[in-house]
């Protein structure tokens, strides 16, 4: 039996809309998030932005709740890990 890896999902929650990334590390889900935000989003570049880090090893979720929330498919609400701030790469 192999055992699973973890898999981490980052978000940058802005509403209606946002930045995820999906990972087997926190960190790495973490920074790639922020680069991918820098992309994503211009206006964030060089700011500070608070970043949600959920746990979601072996589960496919749906990131637009109408409130924002991280849901499952059976749309069931994940809580964060934590939530980490981060500079968003200029």
């Amino acid at each position: 039996m192999t055992k699973s890896k973890k898999e981490y999902l980052a978000w940058i929650n802005l509403g209606i809309c946002g930045t995820c990334w999906r990972a087997e590390t926190i960190r790495e889900a973490v920074e790639t998030c922020a680069i991918v935000a820098a992309q994503d989003w211009g206006g964030l570049r060089g700011t500070e932005v608070a970043v949600g880090v959920y746990d979601v090893t072996g589960i496919s979720v749906t990131l637009a709740g109408h409130r924002g929330e991280v849901l499952t498919e059976e749309e069931t609400e994940i809580s964060p890990l934590f939530i980490v701030k981060v500079d968003v790469p200029a």
